[in-house]
């Protein structure tokens, strides 16, 4: 190895926990994902965010009503946000309309594409509730994480949490409309929606039709009759509100959704450690 490699590889290393350089038998766990995920994911980075030397807090924390935008695609953004309250739809424009990517929700991530000065969103962000965030400056932000070691591992779980959202939404492609609005809701369930003790999941106010059809590329009215066929078929429940999926783990069966749950196993964890 040259020593150039050799520095840079001490560097890296160097900036990892020694809790995660810990031996199993003879196997390092350094690369074991649930072990780097402990100290690098969007929790481990806001802690590191608010972490300051002086009195004032190194943020301004801002509310958005519902169908404002935070942050418009192709503008430039001089702001790094983290999610405190509500719901952010990212959205893409496109030919016909804007088409939301994924959602976000508290302790996500807003702004980490355009953080780099002169940069410009490739994206935007528009709230679909009452939204609360944490607002940091760029400069901050640059300062406290893209400089140090452990950069590359923040990048990577931003990344990862990023776009397998985005992934699994492509994923419904060509599923037939009333699966694909059933697999949707399914999406937006898991990682936004509340568990009951039967096995039904109940879905936010705010994922509305017009919602749905923009995140499943569907126009409202055809979203309305399918949703209403889920309804006779008996998957689904939308009024009372909030609308209801009867058996989550039959519908993912039946959807043969198997890679919905990183993100929200992601959650998961993270709301268990912080209890």
């Amino acid at each position: 190895m040259h020593n150039t490699s050799r520095a840079l590889a001490a560097d890296l290393f160097g900036s990892i926990p020694d809790s995660i350089c810990k031996k199993r038998g003879h196997n390092m766990t350094l690369y074991d994902y649930n072990n780097l995920k402990e100290s690098f994911d969007n929790d481990k980075m806001l802690a590191t965010l608010m972490q300051s030397n002086g009195e004032t807090p190194p943020y301004t924390e801002l509310t958005y009503r519902r169908n404002e935008v935070i942050m418009e695609e192709g503008t430039p953004n001089r702001h790094f946000y983290v999610v405190k309250k509500g719901m952010v739809a990212m959205s893409k424009g496109t030919a016909r309309d804007d088409s939301i990517l994924t959602f976000c929700g508290p302790d996500d991530i807003l702004g980490f594409l355009s953080v780099l000065e002169n940069a410009v969103s490739p994206i935007s962000y528009t709230a679909i509730s009452e939204v609360t965030l944490f607002r940091f400056e760029r400069q901050y932000v640059i300062d406290k994480i893209t400089f140090g070691q452990e950069s590359f591992w923040y990048a990577y779980f931003f990344y990862l949490n990023f776009t397998h959202p985005i992934l699994v939404r492509e994923s419904l492609s060509n599923l037939p409309s009333d699966k694909k609005i059933l697999a949707g809701l399914v999406i937006v369930a898991e990682r936004f929606g509340r568990a009951e003790p039967d096995g039904s999941y109940l879905i936010p106010y705010y994922f509305t039709q017009k919602v749905i059809g923009k995140y499943l590329n569907l126009a409202r009215a055809y979203v309305a009759t399918n949703l209403r066929k889920l309804e006779q078929d008996g998957l689904i429940s939308l009024s009372p509100k909030p609308w209801k999926i009867h058996d989550m783990a039959g519908s993912k069966e039946m959807l043969d959704m198997k890679y919905t749950d990183l993100y929200s196993l992601t959650k998961k964890s993270s709301s268990r450690r912080s209890r």
